[in-house]
């Protein structure tokens, strides 16, 4: 039998292509090579499910965000069909080659949606891979990855799960005297914005659009807690293209929102001086816990676990997690024991982008252990 790595970006096809050089049977597809259709059924809901989320996507990026009943009509027919063809590509790609593994990443683009979709459809499990959740590691996941990932998230779990000899500040790449608390309030709660067509706002937001609805949303909140209000800093995502600034000033309000355009105040610096953290469901939820951070989430987050972040999904909620933000405190064993399963069992450890032998060797060993 076959192990596949379906790569659709260069840079993937790459490592991918080195990761395939330690199994006997494998073989790198790139997406290219897939133009010649199969005569087999199309699994419509599925595939249909997979544009809307496409849609939904294109919908919130800047330069679809305007566009009329009319283009989305046609959008949708192009992508559909699109997609009809991609998918049937896909599974003779895949049924030709005896393939019992595919290894993607990320998996949840849409090209690697449809191809997984072919996969399963043909009984080839699908394994994934992203960018690790601590600093030097990787993530590989039967699962999936984000939302979707196999971290456990009973509180139980973690209360039962260390043997004490874990110190999970070690993990921490900064050094916290070295940062200084320069232009920032003597007390306020950090917001990291996303990317608006990223899939954790597209797939794992359930009440929340995209980031022009989250600052209104603080905004009214701020408005209801009035001379209770926090002082609330944004800082935009880097690899975001849109401007938030005109959606802040029209928030004003309250006068409690304010969007940091220094690019000298990193990520770590904000959290560290913040009294809480509100996130959607990034990965800085996981650095504001390393630094024992109150974490509030809006959206689905593979660490909403009772005792690690308060979880809100809805207005009310949120107002009163804002409330108790000063004094409500993750728990430490929670916290240590989530960072030590992290390490000892779910992250690979080596930067994929390194590709040491060590680290390919250590991938190949846990896609042959994922049964």
């Amino acid at each position: 039998m076959t192990t596949a790595f379906f790569a659709s970006r260069r840079i993937h096809k790459d490592y991918f292509s080195k990761l395939a050089t330690y199994l006997d049977s494998s073989r790198v597809i790139n997406y290219k090579e897939c133009v010649i259709p199969a005569l087999t059924s199309i699994p419509f809901k599925s595939i249909n499910a997979a544009v809307h989320i496409l849609i939904s996507e294109k919908k919130n990026h800047s330069k679809y965000r305007f566009k009329n009943t009319t283009f989305w009509f046609f959008f949708n027919a192009l992508k559909s069909t699109e997609s009809y063809w991609l998918y049937l590509c896909y599974y003779k790609a895949l049924a030709n080659r005896n393939i019992n593994k595919i290894i993607l990443w990320n998996g949840l683009k849409h090209r690697q949606s449809i191809v997984s979709i072919a996969a399963k459809n043909l009984g080839i499990q699908c394994i994934y891979m992203e960018n690790g959740l601590l600093p030097g590691h990787t993530t590989i996941d039967p699962h999936g990855i984000n939302y979707l990932n196999s971290v456990p998230r009973e509180k139980s779990f973690y209360q039962t799960y260390s043997d004490g000899k874990f110190n999970y500040k070690e993990l921490i790449t900064f050094n916290p005297s070295t940062l200084k608390k320069q232009k920032l309030p003597e007390k306020y709660i950090f917001i990291p914005l996303q990317v608006n067509t990223d899939s954790q706002i597209i797939r794992f937001s359930p009440w929340i659009k995209d980031m022009y609805d989250f600052i209104e949303i603080i905004n009214k909140a701020s408005l209801e807690l009035d001379k209770e209000s926090p002082i609330f800093i944004f800082k935009t995502h880097p690899a975001c293209s849109q401007n938030y600034s005109k959606s802040i000033e029209s928030s004003k309000k309250s006068k409690k929102l304010l969007l940091l355009d220094d690019d000298k105040l990193t990520t770590a610096e904000l959290i560290y001086h913040a009294t809480a953290v509100i996130t959607i469901n990034s990965t800085v939820g996981i650095e504001s816990l390393l630094q024992n951070k109150t974490v509030i989430s809006l959206g689905q987050a593979f660490y909403n676990i009772d005792g690690l972040t308060l979880t809100c999904n809805t207005q009310k909620q949120l107002i009163n997690a804002i409330r108790n933000s000063y004094k409500w405190h993750p728990d430490p064993l929670i916290i240590s024991n989530f960072f030590e399963y992290l390490v000892k069992e779910y992250q690979l450890p080596g930067r994929w982008q390194d590709s040491s032998s060590e680290h390919l060797k250590n991938v190949i060993k846990r896609i042959q252990e994922i049964s």
